[in-house]
């Protein structure tokens, strides 16, 4: 059994547990900070801050900027399951720092936990074509199942599975800590995850 230590941080990534001060809720957070595609403050919470076991600020290493927010949630240990989210603004789901911070989740998740899987509920259709590493398995679409500004939309369901991220993704992850994600000194030719 491979034994996954619980990285927070990689080259280029930190995840920083989030404890925002009294009064200041992390969806006003990551406003302050200048994301700009955030979804209602009412999805957001709905999706990413109900039944938190971790929550994390996603921050740039080389200036401490908060790019983002993680958090894993409707944690499952009987059904060996969790949920989890990773939201960034677009500059760090250009350069890597999101799909860092979704890798450092997703083995956290497996470390900290004895669990077959990690959920990702999205509205973003865009979300397993940007984590080319994690390859997550499509498993469901509930149409027109989310409302958010006076809209219906549709929700996807992806899941990574333990016995697809343990062969490959520690190593990736450990070289990560090194060296980030499309740096010029990574790896071009690091193996990618087989979808489940």
């Amino acid at each position: 059994m491979t034994v996954l230590f619980p990285h927070v941080k990689t080259g280029r990534t930190l995840l920083r547990p989030a404890d925002p001060p009294d009064g200041v809720t992390v969806y006003e957070l990551l406003q302050k900070a200048g994301l700009e595609n955030l979804s209602s403050a009412e999805l957001f919470a709905m999706m990413h801050l109900s039944d938190i076991s971790a929550k994390f600020m996603v921050e740039r290493r080389e200036n401490g900027r908060t790019v983002g927010f993680a958090s894993l949630h409707h944690l499952d240990q009987a059904g060996g399951h969790v949920q989890a989210s990773v939201v960034t603004d677009e500059s760090a789901a250009s350069d890597g720092t999101a799909e860092e911070a979704t890798m450092l989740v997703v083995n956290y998740a497996f470390a900290m936990w004895n669990i077959r899987k990690v959920y990702f509920w999205t509205a973003d259709t865009g979300f397993e074509a940007r984590s080319a590493f994690l390859k997550p398995a499509h498993e469901a679409t509930l149409s027109e199942h989310l409302y958010d500004r006076g809209q219906l939309r549709d929700l996807y369901i992806s899941a990574v599975y333990r016995e697809q991220w343990v062969p490959e993704g520690p190593r990736t992850l450990a070289r990560l800590v090194q060296t980030p994600l499309g740096s010029a000194e990574d790896q071009t030719d690091r193996p990618r995850m087989e979808g489940h």
